[in-house]
């Protein structure tokens, strides 16, 4: 699956940061070009459930305990 994205540049660091993240077992290729950056997600399905699980457990009070919540450290 393919997905792309258009980022604000005011985000694009924080966010090329937590995708960088990603790269072991979620994302399997990502490009990044000059005008547009994109990335390729092995599966959407184990994106969206974290993001779910997280939001139902909504015990995290700030933005590094919601990314922990994601499983990213």
């Amino acid at each position: 699956m393919q997905i792309q994205l258009d980022i604000n540049e005011k985000n694009a660091d924080f966010f090329l940061q937590y995708l960088d993240s990603l790269k072991e077992g979620i994302i399997t290729n990502m490009v990044i070009t000059d005008d547009s950056r994109s990335f390729m997600v092995s599966s959407v399905e184990e994106v969206r459930k974290r993001l779910d699980d997280a939001e139902k457990n909504a015990d995290y009070k700030e933005h590094d305990d919601f990314w922990k919540e994601m499983g990213v450290s």
